[in-house]
C-alpha cells in the first residue's frame, strides 16, 4: 500500500541520514516491495554512500526506467554520470 511504502521510505531516510546504510537498504527494498519506484532512488543513495558505485548506478537506472518523468530525473542522471566516471 502507499501508506506502507511511505512509512518504509521515511524509515529508510532516517537510517540513511543516521549513517546506518544496511538498515536503509533494507527499508528501501521494502518500499520497492510495496510497489513504489521511489525505493530505487533511496537504494541508489544508500549504495552511493556505502561506496558501492555499481549497485548505486543500477538502482538509479531502475528508478529512471520506472519513473522517467520524475522531477529529479535530471539530477539522478547527473549522479549516474558522476558515479560512472573513472
Amino acid at each position: 500500500s502507499l501508506a506502507k511504502a511511505k512509512a518504509a521510505y521515511d524509515a529508510g531516510n532516517a537510517k540513511l541520514f543516521a549513517g546506518n546504510y544496511e538498515a536503509a537498504i533494507t527499508a528501501y527494498k521494502q518500499v520497492i516491495g510495496f510497489g513504489s519506484s521511489v525505493g530505487y532512488r533511496g537504494l541508489g543513495l544508500a549504495y552511493a554512500q556505502q561506496g558501492n558505485r555499481a549497485k548505486a548506478v543500477q538502482a538509479f537506472r531502475s528508478y529512471l526506467s520506472a519513473a522517467p518523468g520524475a522531477k529529479d530525473a535530471d539530477a539522478i542522471r547527473r549522479r549516474i554520470a558522476a558515479l560512472s566516471a573513472p
